[in-house]
């Protein structure tokens, strides 16, 4: 590429810690590049700044943390709180039914590894009706109730899940926040939930709410820390597809955005 021309200049620390450096035309004040300490051998071009429009549509939405609420993106994309993801990088996105099979997997992995002996039969019991009532259907449950279903990817492997279901006319209801429990302590989950936050935000949702068992004790120390409120707590003997039942304690949270 070569960079000819008169043009101005606008410098500042990016959210990464380097300095980053735009250029723009000195007569309408359009960005046409920009360069940092990052990567100097690289620079960036707005793609409205070329003459031809036959550019294909972006793969990836990054720093979604300070970006403008009414911005509406394709659901296609990858999202990313913060910066591009590198090799190890989670990427964000809606559920497809590709992934079904490992979603299944997830859902089946995550609640035998919680079950506790003396209760196996109630929990494969819970897992069958979860499968069976909600994540055979995906799109199907959380589109009846005006929600949402995404999983957490790294590459093409599934390493999390979450659901978003409408709770009342100013609330939804967070569900299936599971993480794979080979890739736990790595901020997954939290990066989920600020995601799952700001689908709210974005939908002009005032509140989040979730319910968790006594026996996720990770899961309790993640939402404390993250600003929600335990707001009541329930032993349940029913089973549903929210809940093996069987006495379990279950505490349940919310929290204002």
């Amino acid at each position: 590429m070569r960079l000819h021309g008169e043009r101005k200049n606008y410098e500042r620390d990016a959210d990464s810690g380097y300095r980053i450096r735009f250029h723009f035309c000195p007569g309408c004040g359009s960005t046409v590049y920009w360069e940092g300490d990052r990567n100097p051998a690289v620079c960036g071009v707005a793609v409205g700044a070329f003459e031809i429009g036959a550019f294909p549509p972006p793969s990836d939405s990054i720093w979604e943390e300070s970006m403008h609420q009414w911005l509406e993106l394709s659901p296609d994309i990858g999202r990313h709180q913060q910066n591009r993801p590198g090799s190890r990088a989670v990427t964000i996105r809606p559920f497809a039914d590709r992934d079904t099979a490992q979603v299944r997997e997830l859902v089946i992995a995550v609640n035998r590894l919680l079950s506790p002996p003396d209760l196996r039969d109630a929990f494969d019991a819970y897992i069958e009706r979860a499968l069976s009532e909600e994540i055979n259907r995906v799109p199907a449950y959380y589109g009846e109730r005006d929600g949402g279903f995404w999983v957490a990817l790294r590459g093409d492997k599934v390493v999390g899940t979450f659901g978003l279901e409408r709770a009342s006319d100013t609330a939804m209801e967070l569900r299936r926040m599971y993480v794979d429990p080979s890739a736990r302590r790595q901020g997954i989950a939290r990066q989920m939930l600020q995601f799952a936050e700001g689908e709210c935000r974005g939908r002009k949702i005032a509140r989040l709410e979730l319910s968790t068992a006594e026996i996720q004790n990770a899961a309790i120390a993640l939402y404390e820390s993250s600003g929600y409120s335990r707001v009541r707590e329930e032993t349940t003997e029913t089973a549903s597809n929210k809940t093996v039942g069987s006495g379990i304690r279950r505490y349940h949270f919310t929290k204002l955005l």
